[in-house]
C-alpha cells in the first residue's frame, strides 16, 4: 500500500546537527592525533555520519515525494550543498596548491587518474590503486559512497513507492551485502589491497540509517518490531555474535568487513535513533551551540583536515609508526593541524558553501 504522507512536511533535528559535530570531532581524534592509541576507535564515526545521511535523505524523500518537481528539486538542492566546495578543494589540491609550494610526496598518481575524483568514483580508484598511493586523498571516498547514494536512492524510492516494498529493498540490500564481502573473502580478493573489502560495500549505515526512517514514519507492526529489537540486536551482536565469529574468522581484514562493519552500522543507527527519542542527556550535549557548531561546519572540516595534516606532517616531520612518535609529532603538528583546519572550515563555509546554500530556498 503506498504510503500517506503530507509532502510540506519539513523537520529539522537540531541534535542531528550536535550529532554531527561530535562524529567530526571524533574523526579529527582518530586521523590528526592516531599516535595516541585511545583515538583508535573513533574510525567508527564515519559510520555514524553514514546512518545520519541514511535517515535524513531518506526521512526528505519520504516526506515530499509528492511535491511539484520533487526529484529535480531534490537533485538541484543537493548538488547547491555538495558541489561548490567540492570541486573547488579538486581545483585547490590538484592545481592551486602545487603551483604554490613544493608536495613534501608524489601526487603524480591522483593528477593522472583525476577523472575518478572529478566523478565522484575515486573509491574505485582507491580500490585499485591502494597499494601505490600516499593517502593524500583517501578519505574522500566516504564523499564518493555518498553521492552515489544520493544519486541511486531517490529514483529507488519512486520507483517502489511502498513503505513495505522499500523495507525489503533495504533488507535484501544488507543481505547481498554481506553476502558479497564472504564471496570477496572466500575467493581471497581482499590480498590485492587492504581497500578492496570495503571501499564499495561499506553501506551499512547508510541502508541502517535509512531503515530508521522508515520505523519513524510508518507505524506498521513489522516496523515497529525493528525498532523495538534495534537495541536488542545491538546487544546479542556484541555479546554473542560478535565473539563467536572472530574464532571463525583467522584474520583481521575479514571479521573487520564481514561482522564489524555491519555491527557499526547497527551502532550509528542507534545513536541516530537513541538522539531523536526525546530529551535523554545525549540529546542535551548535542544541542548545544558549540557542538551544532562544529556540525554545520563540518563538510569543510572533513574535506580539509586530513591533506593538512598531510601537507605538516610530511613537511615537518617523516611520517610515524605507532610507538616511535615524539611531542613534536604527535602533539605540536596535530594541534596546528587540527586549528589551521578549522580556519579553512569556517572560511570555506561562510566564503563558498553559504552563499550556494543560500540559493537552496528557490529549489523547495
Amino acid at each position: 500500500m503506498p504510503y500517506q504522507i503530507q509532502h510540506n512536511t519539513t523537520t529539522h533535528y537540531p541534535a542531528l546537527d550536535g550529532l554531527r559535530g561530535l562524529s567530526l570531532c571524533a574523526i579529527l581524534l582518530h586521523h590528526n592525533f592516531n599516535y595516541h592509541g585511545i583515538f583508535e576507535i573513533f574510525w567508527i564515526s564515519v559510520d555514524i555520519f553514514f546512518a545520519l545521511s541514511g535517515f535524513l535523505i531518506t526521512d526528505l524523500l519520504l516526506k515530499k515525494r509528492e511535491g511539484k518537481n520533487f526529484l529535480a528539486n531534490f537533485y538541484t538542492r543537493r548538488l547547491l550543498r555538495i558541489f561548490p566546495l567540492y570541486y573547488i578543494s579538486l581545483f585547490l589540491f590538484f592545481y592551486i596548491i602545487p603551483a604554490i609550494i613544493k608536495y613534501p610526496f608524489n601526487i603524480g598518481l591522483f593528477l593522472k587518474n583525476q577523472i575518478w575524483f572529478w566523478t565522484y568514483l575515486q573509491n574505485w580508484f582507491i580500490i585499485f590503486n591502494y597499494e601505490h598511493n600516499n593517502g593524500f586523498l583517501d578519505h574522500f571516498w566516504t564523499l564518493a559512497i555518498e553521492e552515489q547514494f544520493y544519486i541511486i536512492w531517490p529514483c529507488i524510492i519512486l520507483l517502489l513507492r511502498s513503505i513495505q516494498k522499500i523495507t525489503t529493498f533495504l533488507l535484501a540490500s544488507m543481505l547481498i551485502i554481506f553476502t558479497a564481502r564472504i564471496t570477496i573473502w572466500c575467493f581471497q580478493f581482499d590480498q590485492l589491497n587492504y581497500a578492496a573489502l570495503y571501499k564499495f560495500t561499506r553501506v551499512d549505515g547508510l541502508l541502517i540509517g535509512s531503515l530508521l526512517a522508515l520505523v519513524r514514519i510508518d507505524n506498521s507492526f513489522f516496523l515497529r518490531l525493528i525498532d523495538k529489537l534495534l537495541i536488542s540486536a545491538l546487544l546479542f551482536s556484541a555479546g554473542i555474535i560478535l565473539p563467536i565469529l572472530k574464532i571463525l574468522f583467522h584474520f583481521k581484514l575479514a571479521y573487520t568487513a564481514c561482522c564489524i562493519y555491519p555491527f557499526v552500522g547497527l551502532l550509528g543507527g542507534f545513536a541516530v535513533n537513541f538522539t531523536l527519542n526525546g530529551k535523554n542527556f545525549l540529546y542535551n550535549l548535542l544541542t548545544q551551540p558549540y557542538l551544532r557548531f562544529i556540525g554545520k561546519i563540518s563538510y569543510g572540516l572533513y574535506i580539509f583536515h586530513w591533506p593538512i595534516y598531510k601537507l605538516l606532517m610530511g613537511k615537518f616531520s617523516t611520517p610515524l609508526q605507532p610507538g616511535g612518535s615524539t611531542f613534536f609529532t604527535s602533539f605540536l603538528i596535530p594541534l596546528s593541524s587540527t586549528i589551521l583546519t578549522l580556519i579553512a572550515a569556517i572560511i570555506s563555509y561562510y566564503c563558498i558553501e553559504s552563499p550556494f546554500l543560500k540559493l537552496k530556498k528557490y529549489f523547495t
